[in-house]
């Protein structure tokens, strides 16, 4: 379990920090907090352009999972013009991605997400939809997202997931 625990935090890590540093770009791009929901985790956020982003979370129990996912979106910026200040600073987005859970204990029934035996792994694809509230001042954005999925791995089933969240954007 220790085992498991510690290659997942050292890939995410790694993956966060390359991604920060393989392009030098505008302000802003790159993000990191947390999110409440299922999952609740750390979650981190890169802008690929002013419409298209990549994200990602670590979501664990150490009595019962890691997780992991990551979503490619797309952002519509303005959906209700420039009414207001707040309204401009909205971002919808939709996108798809993919979890990755894998379970650190034996369970006494199957479960169609976690699997039955401490080391199952399983796999889900993830379909977020949300809104992000980035202010000009200070460096954050503030989110909500439902993300339906389907359930591949160990099991077929409908999966539900979604949460609130804020991220602080590195200058």
């Amino acid at each position: 379990m220790k085992k498991i625990l510690l290659i997942t935090f050292f890939a995410v890590t790694s993956i966060l920090t390359s991604t920060a540093a393989a392009k030098s770009r505008a302000a802003s791009d790159f993000g990191l907090g947390i999110i409440l929901g299922a999952p609740t985790g750390i979650t981190a956020k890169y802008w690929l352009d002013s419409q298209n982003a990549i994200d990602g979370g670590l979501s664990f129990s150490l009595s019962d999972y890691v997780l992991v996912y990551g979503d490619y979106l797309i952002h519509k910026s303005r959906l209700f013009g420039n009414q207001n200040q707040f309204t401009s600073e909205l971002d919808f987005y939709y996108g798809l991605g993919a979890n990755i859970v894998v379970t650190t204990k034996d369970r006494d029934t199957n479960d169609y997400y976690l699997g039955k035996k401490s080391g199952s792994a399983g796999f889900s694809v993830r379909v977020p939809f949300g809104v992000e509230w980035k202010p000009a001042e200070p460096s954050i954005g503030i989110f909500a997202e439902l993300v339906p999925g389907m359930s591949i791995i160990p099991s077929t089933a409908v999966v539900f997931q979604g949460g609130l969240g804020a991220r602080y954007y590195f200058p």
